[in-house]
Parts: structure tokens; C-alpha cells; sequence
């Protein structure tokens, strides 16, 4: 055992900017060892290396926030604990969850298939009306840009 503590001091031994070994002694059925720290310099001035600024990296696009609009992991946990059966690995709190957000996206698709009746059928007022009474306000931005278009 005393073996590998000691070669892991003559390693750090070996590197010039590691600590430094100073003495080790058995003490209470271990090795206990003491080691110097290399002296550390604080800067006081930034070095004279250029500054490089990030650059900034392509947004993604925006995801909606309307309710009933699923996310990757949300639409996983959905498909997993919704229609769980008692054999399954969802945690009770899980499936409560997947069963609240399994209605919110069946809510969601029917007031975006009422929305599309009522676009298809010219009534682009009625369709913004019907999208922000459920409160899926993207879902009403989206019908007023496509009444824009016609």
C-alpha cells in the first residue's frame, strides 16, 4: 500500500511545477506525507495577449410557449408514463405529470385544428379570436401572419 503512495510522490517529484516532496512518516497505520507548494504569481496587470471577443453562435429558432406545445423531453415522458401500465418505470408523480401535458397538447391540436377551419374558411378574425381565448398566443401571432399573406 505504502508502494503506490510512494511512487505517486516521486511522480509529482518529477514534475517541476507540482508540489514537492518534503517528508513522509507512518503515522497511526498510514502514510502521512508533507509536500512544498511552488511559489504562485498573482498578476497584477492583464498580460498583453489581445482581447478576443466571442463570437456570437446562431440562435436557434424560437420554440413556442404556448401551453400544450411539448418539448423533446416532455413529449418523452408523455409517450412513457401517460398510458402507464402499474409494471412501468414512472414514478406516481411522473405519470400525473404526463397525463397533464398529455391534455394540454390534445387541447392545443384542437383549438390549431379549429384555428385552420377557420382560416381555411376566411374568417381570419374569428381564428385569432378562437387561438387567444385558449391563451396559445403564438398559435394566434402565427394565424394573423398567414391572414397577412392572402
Amino acid at each position: 500500500m505504502w508502494d503506490a503512495g510512494l511512487i505517486l510522490a516521486a511522480a509529482l517529484v518529477a514534475q517541476p511545477q507540482a508540489a514537492t516532496l518534503e517528508s513522509c512518516e507512518f503515522v497511526d497505520e498510514r502514510w502521512v506525507c508533507r509536500y512544498r507548494l511552488p511559489d504562485i504569481q498573482l498578476l497584477s496587470e492583464p498580460p498583453d495577449a489581445p482581447v478576443t471577443l466571442p463570437v456570437p453562435l446562431p440562435s436557434a429558432p424560437t420554440t413556442s410557449t404556448d401551453p400544450g406545445v411539448l418539448s423533446e423531453s416532455e413529449s418523452e415522458l408523455v409517450a412513457r408514463c401517460a398510458e402507464a401500465r402499474w409494471i412501468s418505470l414512472c414514478f406516481p408523480s411522473q405519470r400525473v405529470e404526463a397525463r397533464r401535458l398529455r391534455d394540454e397538447a390534445r387541447a392545443y391540436e384542437a383549438a390549431r385544428q379549429r384555428v385552420g377551419e377557420l382560416i381555411s374558411q376566411g374568417q381570419c378574425q374569428a381564428a385569432t379570436a378562437h387561438a387567444l381565448s385558449g391563451g396559445y398566443l403564438a398559435l394566434a401571432r402565427e394565424s394573423q401572419g398567414f391572414c397577412r399573406t392572402q
